[in-house]
């Protein structure tokens, strides 16, 4: 409870060998609906800025605990808004429905082939608000991905600033009544190298 959210939370993964900390797995909660000060929805809630101070606290105490930063991953549900950047070419005016506008800017919907493998189905959406989360996570080079899902017809890899932006599909035959893009994914984390494979 010390992010500010029920379910965020971090799992430490120990040597095979020994009790030193080899790699984290921070679980974080972005949330649901975000709403004004009248109830009225905005939109998709985000991961807050009491979450990403817990997350840069708890990151510090395993520096301090380990003698370095401790390689991670954080997994969540709702994508950061940080991936337009990276996924779309920008715009110099609002498009409307030809396109997506966040946190001030506008997008077209022509991806950016180049930035990312993988598939890109819909148009993410990414908390109405965007407090730094990615920037926090990059800082220091620890996080090494943050795996989310959300979007369910999506599957991409994006890198963004030193780390990866990695979505998932569901994997429900029901995906918005979609039978094709569904799936799942296995991430393996070598213990010698602290680094994964997805």
């Amino acid at each position: 409870e010390e992010s500010g959210r029920v379910g965020t939370h971090y799992l430490p993964i120990y040597a095979s060998d020994s009790d030193e900390i080899k790699y984290a797995l921070y679980m974080i909660d972005s949330g649901n609906y975000e709403y004004d000060e009248n109830g009225n929805e905005l939109g998709y809630e985000c991961v807050s800025k009491e979450q990403i101070e817990w997350y840069k606290n708890v990151r510090d105490e395993l520096k301090d605990e380990t003698g370095d930063y401790v390689p991670a991953i954080m997994f969540q549900h709702i994508v950061p808004g940080d991936v337009y950047d990276y996924l779309y070419y920008s715009s110099a005016i609002d498009l409307g429905s030809l396109g997506k506008s966040y946190y001030g800017k506008h997008y077209t919907y022509v991806p950016k082939l180049q930035n990312f493998t993988g598939y890109l189905n819909e148009g993410p959406c990414p908390g109405y608000y965007n407090y730094g989360q990615v920037d926090a996570a990059a800082e220091k080079g620890d996080v090494q991905a943050i795996f989310v899902g959300h979007d369910h017809v999506n599957s991409y890899d994006v890198e963004i600033k030193g780390l990866h932006v990695i979505n998932t599909p569901a994997i429900t035959y029901h995906s918005y009544s979609n039978d094709i893009n569904h799936g799942c994914r296995l991430i393996v984390i070598d213990e010698k190298t602290q680094t994964y494979e997805t």
